[in-house]
């Protein structure tokens, strides 16, 4: 498995040998471990520079390095939905988050549809966010400076995620949280604009 990954992240050029002020230079197969101990751990990037005996500078850019050339290979391991697939996991509008119908007992089977789908869908991102933070601990501990930096770490961990879907498989159940909350349609439904109200009956007209 390393082997595999360590040789998508060479295709991309990203990699270079690293000369750590006078030290060893640092290979790839170093560059990767850095990285994957890195984003593994709650540890931070001392410490991690500790235990692989390089510079703080060099873990730093080194990081750096491998989360840019997983960058590089989204298009290979990330599939966004389009057209009408974004139905079944974007549900939100420009405005605010979109919210399931308050259920007064007098949902029609439209409203009761969306509600369930609503209510799915939220459970699937949820383990799938639980699954990023079981493999990926450093998304527990951002220690990243700006929103951007932070958006891209997450991104990296999904694309690390499938590759090993791709490559090994993950057992089913064995890294899902313990409680799942799928009582999304029993939230408070909070007041939203006229526009949120029209979008989600049309969202729910077209399930």
């Amino acid at each position: 498995m390393t082997e595999i990954l360590l040789g998508l992240l060479c295709s991309t050029g990203q990699l270079t040998a690293d000369n750590d002020h006078g030290r060893k230079i640092v290979e790839p197969p170093k560059h990767l471990l850095i990285a994957l101990w890195f984003l593994a751990t709650p540890e931070c990037y001392r410490s991690v520079s500790n235990c692989f005996g390089v510079t703080l500078s060099t873990t730093h850019k080194t990081v750096r390095r491998v989360k840019s050339a997983l960058m590089a290979l989204q298009d290979q391991f990330i599939q966004w939905p389009t057209g009408n697939k974004w139905l079944k996991g974007y549900v939100s509008c420009s405005s605010s988050l979109m919210t399931p119908y308050r259920d007064t007992g007098h949902l029609t089977p439209v409203e009761k549809k969306y509600n369930a789908r609503h209510s799915s869908t939220r459970s699937l991102i949820e383990c799938s966010f639980g699954l990023l933070n079981e493999k990926w601990r450093k998304l527990q501990y951002m220690d990243v400076l700006g929103i951007p930096d932070a958006c891209n770490f997450v991104y990296a961990a999904c694309i690390l995620h499938n590759v090993l879907l791709a490559s090994d498989g993950i057992e089913d159940g064995a890294l899902l949280p313990q409680d799942i909350d799928d009582c999304a349609p029993a939230l408070a439904e909070e007041s939203v604009g006229n526009a949120a109200h029209t979008k989600r009956n049309n969202i729910a007209a077209l399930l």
